[in-house]
């Protein structure tokens, strides 16, 4: 039971996330490959299956991209001001409780 238990923590979800995105490429790849196989003698439909593969591809390098990098949303307006990050350690004045950091 300790090993679902990484999953309540941000770093446990990223590490499930990073898993689990790897798992559904690496299955995607291979159903792609399989369906390419079974219609190489056809160009028409190997293309389509082909350009179908590398937008799965795509799919999954942009969600490893988004796994990987730290995102933080700013938005500022008259009389407001939002922040959200992707649940780092806070750093500068948040760490200090509101003051700024000697």
């Amino acid at each position: 039971m300790s090993g679902f238990r990484a999953i309540l923590t941000p770093e446990g979800r990223r590490a499930w996330a990073l898993g689990l995105l790897a798992g559904g490429g690496l299955a995607m790849t291979i159903f792609a490959g399989a369906a390419l196989w079974i219609v190489r003698d056809r160009p028409q439909l190997a293309f389509s299956l082909g350009l179908g593969a590398l937008m799965l591809i795509a799919i999954v390098l942009t969600g490893f991209a988004g796994l990987l990098v730290k995102r933080t949303i700013n938005v500022a307006l008259p009389g407001a001001r939002f922040e959200a990050t992707d649940g780092g350690m806070p750093t500068g004045a948040d760490a200090a409780g509101g003051e700024g950091v000697a």
